[in-house]
């Protein structure tokens, strides 16, 4: 009966790290791919294959584990320098920029080497970039990651700039605009491929 409850109580904190992994990834991925997309195909001339493809191992990267790193690493530097969803706004955004620069500088280095035949010195200059790209992003997945959350009940988000009637919707509700968000966020990558020269 014991071991009965414990293999319950392992086996539900398995399945909610989970849930959770699948919805930081899937929020943090729609939320900055357009952002990525725009910056490879114009400032580092990628064509919208590479561009593409490189999209699509960050996001198998995301969530085959990479996703829960920096969602992970995110709360991590979070703990670790007091900030919480009351902390002042403005450094709440500072933590998520400095935190994203670095984490995206090292990923992209990575998949750029895998994704486009560019040198080491065009690698490091892309890598480089994408840092940037991250850096000036990370608050938006930050953002992401915790209306995402809240969205789908995992964790009440409190910050200033959550918009009072997300915050007020019921289950149901909350759905809709996970969905119709989801929805908007895909369709803008989708509009930079069409808009960007190929």
């Amino acid at each position: 009966m014991l071991e009965e409850k414990v293999q319950e109580k392992i086996s539900q904190k398995i399945k909610g790290r989970l849930v959770k992994h699948l919805v930081d990834t899937t929020g943090l991925s729609l939320a900055v791919t357009p952002f990525f997309a725009l910056m490879e195909t114009t400032v580092r001339h990628m064509s919208d294959w590479e561009s593409f493809k490189t999209r699509l191992w960050g996001t198998g990267l995301g969530y085959a584990g990479n996703a829960f790193l920096y969602s992970g690493g995110r709360d991590l530097t979070r703990w670790l320098f007091r900030i919480n969803d009351k902390t002042n706004e403005f450094i709440q955004l500072a933590a998520d920029l400095a935190y994203s620069a670095a984490f995206n500088t090292a990923l992209h280095y990575a998949l750029y080497s895998h994704t486009t035949s560019q040198s080491h010195a065009e690698l490091t200059l892309s890598a480089l970039t994408a840092g940037g790209v991250g850096a000036a992003v990370g608050p938006i997945g930050g953002y992401a990651i915790d209306l995402y959350r809240d969205l789908t009940g995992i964790k009440p988000c409190e910050r200033k700039l959550y918009p009072r009637r997300l915050r007020e919707l019921d289950t149901k509700g909350k759905r809709k605009a996970l969905g119709y968000i989801s929805a908007a966020l895909a369709a803008a990558t989708a509009l930079v491929y069409v808009l960007t020269p190929n």
